[in-house]
């Protein structure tokens, strides 16, 4: 099997089933369930409680040294729904031979395992080397989130940009309070932005263009229509945003590393999560997705999108996006039943995107699961090349910036926000924030 160019599947975080993994009985792990965007502000109830049927192994603090939240503590927050529209003009790749509005599993399975087995060959086949122009106007559905009080004075607007198989909920994973980005963001006082891609949550979804329209560029030019609409208009919290720390999870993290690479300019920090420069194992990821349509996947909590929409309902979620048995049997069914779709031309154009950022001059850290499979086969811990750990082999993507840091979150796989240790990893990207002065 030949392996994958960098980044050709990388952070493809399918939708997921809950798995089949016999859990062996373990100690409970607290839970509160409550979202901070469920409503315009969070609600004031105790984090405390055990949730009846959820169950986790060893899960003890890894550092005596990090908060459990910051001053002004998990309830300090306050999300407002927000829908910007994004005019966008992309250079999309130009996908030849193909059926751009499949509807069959068959052609699906077929796709994806020729491209998996023979990424060369699919590609000149069906990959033209010139590009495709495509212009198009997009609805976002995203949550501006801010402290209720004690709001940060000068800070960097935290931009966070989710995963294939999730939508803008990862960020605010209503698990528990202690699994919620934005509420941790809060309780050091700063507000985040955090929205559904496109084809996910609430935002557009395109019902034709499953290799034209839906594909990485697309993604990226709205990305960067994003940002330049959160610095130059007042249309998010009626003021324009000087400091923006740009923060993806896998996919979203691709994304990242393409916008510090085309327009450096519109990020001043840069945090990676569930993302490496190693892509040796997506392959056999992508192909234990068993990806299908995605409305004939039963379970979900919105399944009605067009065929060209497809995920998984077989793959497993804790052996893909958790570290077992390191995580709650609750937390792996909430984040299958949210589960959101991708299309073959997300998954086949990403690699077009990647490439080293040679005039990011800003602070960039990556913060892995030490037991992410998509990245790093579960050792994320493993030497790779003249770098301690593949988390920490990212830095060859950033040769301008002075300031490169990671970090391996202990007993924690893929998916950061549905592992136990959440708020220990989002305590420490604060962390890295406030120390670099955004």
């Amino acid at each position: 099997m030949k392996s994958f160019s960098l980044f050709s599947a990388a952070t493809l975080a399918l939708a997921f089933a809950p798995s089949a993994f016999s859990l062996p009985q373990a100690s409970p792990v607290a839970s509160s369930s409550s979202s901070a965007s469920s409503s315009a502000s969070a609600s004031a109830s105790s984090a405390t409680g055990t949730s009846a049927n959820s169950t986790v192994s060893n899960v003890n603090s890894t550092s005596a040294n990090v908060p459990a939240a910051g001053p002004y503590g998990l309830d300090n927050v306050r999300c407002d729904p927000i829908t910007l529209t994004t005019k966008i003009n992309s250079s999309n790749v130009n996908f030849t031979n193909v059926d751009d509005n499949y509807n069959n599993d068959t052609y699906i399975l077929q796709e994806i395992l020729e491209y998996t087995t023979d990424q060369t060959n699919w590609t000149a086949n069906h990959m033209s080397k010139e590009k495709q122009p495509f212009n198009a106007t997009y609805d976002i559905s995203g949550h501006y989130c801010t402290p209720i009080q004690n709001a940060k004075q000068n800070s960097s607007l935290l931009f966070a940009v989710h995963g294939i198989g999730f939508d803008s909920k990862y960020w605010d994973f209503s698990y528990s309070k202690n699994y919620s980005f934005v509420r941790h963001a809060a309780s050091h006082g700063y507000s985040s932005f955090i929205f559904d891609r496109l084809g996910c949550g609430n935002s557009s979804i395109p019902k034709t263009g499953g290799f034209s329209a839906l594909q990485a560029p697309t993604e990226v030019a709205i990305v960067q229509n994003l940002l330049g609409q959160l610095r130059n208009t007042t249309v998010v919290g009626n003021k324009k945003f000087d400091k923006i720390t740009y923060i993806g999870h896998s996919y979203g993290s691709v994304l990242g590393n393409a916008v510090s690479a085309t327009t450096p300019q519109l990020i001043d920090n840069l945090v990676l999560t569930g993302f490496s420069a190693n892509s040796s194992y997506n392959a056999n990821f992508a192909q234990a997705g068993a990806l299908q349509k995605f409305s004939e996947i039963q379970g979900l909590t919105n399944n009605t999108q067009p065929g060209i929409y497809i995920g998984s309902n077989n793959v497993s979620a804790v052996q893909l996006f958790l570290d077992p048995p390191n995580y709650s049997q609750q937390a792996a069914l909430l984040g299958f039943q949210q589960s959101q779709p991708l299309t073959l031309g997300q998954f086949f154009s990403l690699s077009t995107v990647s490439a080293p950022a040679m005039n990011y001059t800003g602070p960039v850290f990556v913060v892995d699961g030490e037991r992410d499979f998509p990245f790093c086969g579960r050792q994320c811990n493993a030497a790779s090349g003249n770098y301690s750990n593949m988390a920490a082999a990212s830095q060859q993507l950033f040769p301008a910036t002075k300031n490169f840091t990671s970090y391996l979150q202990p007993y924690t796989g893929h998916a950061i926000s549905l592992s136990p240790y959440s708020g220990e990893a989002y305590e420490r990207v604060l962390a890295q924030i406030i120390a670099t002065g955004n």
